[in-house]
């Protein structure tokens, strides 16, 4: 290979690199619900919300307690709990479980929404979208691990995902997995997928250089990094700014001269 060739190549990779890649549709998606909520938190477990409407009722009501009435009753303490601070989830949650049963509430009356088969569609909704995200989050910690050579690639071999096979129709063997983020993980740049410097937020890096999930966070990243410099660096820093100043300038003049408008 020739010298030229080889830089050509090089000049190509590192343009590539440098390229702003969209983040695919799907892993919009699961980098969004990992977000909204705070990503340093887990969703709460369904069962805690099953204790706590349990601990409102007095002995006489426990003990006549229907099953259908202990998850209407979990279900609206998931609603009051998550209605501040995550309620774009449960109005989500809903639409997916009336979807599921193939119809729409009479009206906004909470016990017009909260029948039997959508409070038990909408359970099941929310302990699959709590798994998913809690997996999600991890795995993006993971990458984010493996790219800073924490970690080996091998680590991936532990990270367990719920598959089940099955034998379709046509006799073929089939896997069916109720984790739905597989999809949209599936042949991603796993460099891309990272873990914010600043906030922890799960963001896909566009350039290859990203260390953060947004401009605030880059100037609070430069900021860190400045300040924990040495004397001596800040020093060196500040001197290589001078150089670079002096040497625009002489570019600056050597154009002008070179156009006859010095």
């Amino acid at each position: 290979m020739t010298k030229k060739k080889m830089n050509g190549e090089l000049e190509h990779a590192e343009r590539k690199s440098r390229a702003k890649y969209e983040c695919p549709e799907k892993l919009d998606f699961f980098i969004t619900l990992a977000n909204r909520y705070p990503p340093e938190s887990e969703l709460p477990d369904i069962n805690e919300f099953f204790e706590r409407a349990r601990k409102k009722l007095s002995e006489e009501e426990l003990a006549s307690l229907s099953q259908n009435q202990e998850w209407k009753l979990a279900v609206k303490e998931l609603m009051d709990s998550l209605g501040e601070s995550a309620g774009w989830l449960v109005i989500g949650i809903l639409m997916i479980a009336f979807t599921s049963v193939g119809r729409l509430p009479k009206s906004n009356a909470i016990d017009d929404i909260l029948l039997p088969d959508v409070v038990t569609a909408f359970v099941g909704v929310y302990v699959n979208i709590k798994r998913d995200r809690d997996n999600f989050i991890k795995l993006a910690k993971i990458l984010d691990d493996i790219r800073k050579g924490k970690r080996e690639k091998s680590s991936l071999e532990r990270f367990e995902v719920i598959a089940v096979p099955y034998i379709s129709e046509s006799n073929r063997l089939e896997i069916e997995s109720n984790t739905h983020y597989l999809e949209a993980i599936k042949g991603i740049d796993a460099d891309r997928l990272r873990i914010c410097e600043i906030c922890s937020r799960v963001f896909w890096a566009k350039r290859k250089e990203s260390e953060t999930c947004s401009t605030k966070c880059f100037n609070n990243l430069r900021v860190r990094r400045y300040r924990n410099l040495t004397p001596e660096e800040k020093a060196k820093r500040k001197a290589q700014r001078e150089a670079n100043k002096l040497q625009k300038i002489k570019i600056k003049k050597l154009k002008e001269k070179k156009n006859g408008t010095l």
